[in-house]
């Protein structure tokens, strides 16, 4: 049985392919926020990963198993899974909604990119598509 690659080319080395996690505020009172929060997480992450930038982050997995189960939402949770996925990352993104400043995770998770020398990608909620593609291209050119 014969398998082709009908969207990206063999000459993508994986050795070369950048894995970024994205850190974003997902807790809060309010699950109307909630909701949107996840959906903006959503077509930040399709968007990336639509334009061959790979991307990893525990909101997608707690946002399925959710779905199944009242799983627990706060940082104790979730850390030893958000501390496993970033330690394999070569970059952070931190998706800068409303109260990302307030967030226990994404304070941790930058604090533990710090430490371990992981390069961190800031992207305000505001920024455009092209923008957003212009600043991880550049960090992918300069490592």
């Amino acid at each position: 049985m014969a398998y082709y690659i009908t969207t990206l080319p063999i000459i993508f080395n994986m050795k070369q392919t950048k894995l970024f996690y994205i850190a974003l505020p997902y807790s809060h009172y309010d699950k109307e926020i909630v909701k949107q929060r996840v959906d903006k997480f959503s077509s930040l992450d399709s968007f990336l990963n639509l334009n061959y930038i790979q991307t990893v982050s525990p909101i997608l997995k707690q946002t399925l198993l959710d779905r199944n189960k009242n799983l627990a939402s706060d940082w104790n949770f979730w850390q030893t899974l958000s501390y496993t996925y970033l330690s394999r990352c070569d970059a952070l993104i931190v998706y800068q909604l409303e109260g990302w400043e307030n967030s226990v995770g994404v304070t941790e998770e930058i604090k533990f990119a710090q430490e371990s020398n992981i390069p961190i990608i800031y992207i305000a909620e505001y920024l455009n598509e092209q923008t957003i593609l212009n600043n991880i291209h550049d960090f992918i050119k300069k490592s």
